[in-house]
């Protein structure tokens, strides 16, 4: 943990990983309530804060970040409201989907084929969409097409050439046997043209 580019606390590190939906929000001072909250307001717990050692104050900026910045980045996002994560020795640009390091992620992502015979019955769920999304987020910074680069530019075409078909290669199946355990029959039926 870091503040204005200096170490603050002690760090450690949890047992597992726990994922948040879309939408949560953030709580730097006192825990479990917020301020606003219609819960606070009706106990008094909104005034208490001034006096229990809550933020009192306002956050100007916050960054979370889902892999380990050095220092050097940490010092970086200080002095300028920024860090830019890509390509750096750590993090280089895969030039080609096929790119070793590529492979790699995605054979850690997506590392079980279960066959699935009837093409039908290869439906996407919700969850593996999201998989497929988080992935693409997580990564496609280190895309070389620019466009696959931003989640706001990235489209099917660009899943398709940097994750879909690499991902698939070794084991010349759809991408929904690396991440299915049996049939998935479709409720719904999409496409596009």
């Amino acid at each position: 943990l870091y503040r204005d580019g200096q170490p603050y606390g002690t760090s450690y590190k949890a047992d597992c990983l726990h994922e948040f939906p879309i939408g949560s929000r953030v709580v730097f001072g006192a825990r479990h309530i917020w301020p606003d909250s219609d819960e606070a307001s009706s106990s008094g717990e909104a005034n208490r804060f001034k006096f229990i050692g809550g933020l009192t104050g306002r956050v100007l900026r916050a960054a979370l970040y889902d892999l380990a910045l050095s220092r050097e980045d940490i010092a970086l996002n200080a002095a300028s409201g920024s860090v830019k994560l890509w390509p750096t020795s750590r993090h280089s640009i895969f030039q080609y989907p096929e790119d070793k390091d590529n492979m790699e992620l995605l054979r850690a992502e997506f590392p079980r084929w279960t066959e699935i015979h009837d093409t039908a019955k290869r439906a996407i769920t919700l969850l593996q969409l999201q998989k497929v999304c988080r992935f693409a987020y997580q990564h496609s910074y280190r895309w070389a097409h620019e466009k696959a680069r931003n989640m706001k530019t990235l489209n099917l075409y660009h899943l398709c050439d940097w994750l879909i078909k690499p991902a698939t290669f070794d084991s010349k199946c759809s991408l929904v046997e690396l991440m299915a355990e049996g049939p998935q029959p479709p409720d719904w039926f999409v496409s596009h043209w």
